[in-house]
C-alpha cells in the first residue's frame, strides 16, 4: 500500500495490539528515494519543485582618478617668431588648462612645444566605467514539496545515503548464511554445496 495511510492508524488491530502512528519523518525515510527518483523519471507522484529567482543588481566600477598630460606651450599664431611667452599647461580631453591656475584655456591657437610628463589627479566626481557586461545577475533557488511538504536539499541527500539500509541487508544476510551452515552441518551431508544467501553477493540492489 502506497500514501500516507501509516501516519493516520488508530485503534488495535485483530490481535488487540494497538497501533502506533508512522512520523512523516519516517515516511520520508521509507519512500523518499523512490519517490523522487519516479519523479526525476518524469512520473506524476505528487512531487513539485517551486523555483525562485532573484534579480541582484551589482555595483558599477568609478574611478576615481585619471590621467592628463603636461606640456610646454605658448599661445600665439606664429611660434617660431616667439610670440607669447611659453608656460606650462595641462591637455585633459581636448582641453586646455593653464598648470598654475587649472583655468581653461580658451584661445584656438595653442603650440606645444615640449611634452613634460603624464600627470594622475583625483576627480572632483567619480567616474562611472562603461562596461559591456551587465551588472544584473540572477540568483536561482529551488524548493522539492513532496506530500505537500517543503522538504530541505540536506533532507533530500539522506535519502540517498546506505545508513541504516545497509546494516539491516547485512544483518539479514548474515543471519541466513548462518542458518545455512547450520543447516548443512545438521546434515551432515559434506559433500554437499554450501549455499549463500542472494544480499552475500552484493547489497547494492537491497540498498
Amino acid at each position: 500500500m502506497h500514501g500516507l495511510w501509516k501516519e493516520n492508524l488508530g485503534g488495535w488491530n485483530a490481535k488487540d495490539c494497538k497501533r502506533k502512528n508512522q512520523s512523516r519523518k519516517n515516511t520520508l525515510r521509507d519512500k523518499g528515494r523512490v519517490l523522487l527518483n519516479a519523479f526525476y523519471k518524469d512520473k506524476d507522484v505528487g512531487i513539485w519543485e517551486e523555483s525562485e529567482i532573484e534579480i541582484i543588481e551589482d555595483e558599477p566600477m568609478y574611478k576615481q582618478s585619471d590621467w592628463c598630460e603636461i606640456w610646454s606651450v605658448v599661445v600665439g599664431r606664429d611660434t617660431f617668431l616667439s610670440i607669447g611667452k611659453s608656460f606650462y599647461a595641462i591637455e585633459y580631453n581636448g582641453k586646455w588648462y593653464d598648470y598654475i591656475t587649472y583655468d581653461e584655456i580658451t584661445s584656438k591657437n595653442i603650440s606645444q612645444l615640449t611634452f613634460i610628463k603624464k600627470e594622475e589627479f583625483q576627480l572632483d566626481k567619480p567616474k562611472k566605467i562603461p562596461t559591456s557586461r551587465g551588472y544584473f545577475w540572477a540568483s536561482s533557488r529551488s524548493t522539492t514539496f513532496i506530500y505537500g511538504c517543503p522538504i530541505p536539499d540536506w533532507k533530500i541527500s539522506t535519502f540517498y545515503n546506505d545508513g541504516k539500509r545497509r546494516k539491516i541487508a547485512q544483518k539479514m544476510a548474515s543471519a541466513s548464511d548462518r542458518a545455512i551452515i547450520r543447516e548443512w552441518i545438521g546434515r551432515s551431508n559434506w559433500d554437499a554445496e554450501i549455499g549463500t544467501h542472494a544480499l552475500s553477493k552484493g547489497l547494492g540492489w537491497y540498498v
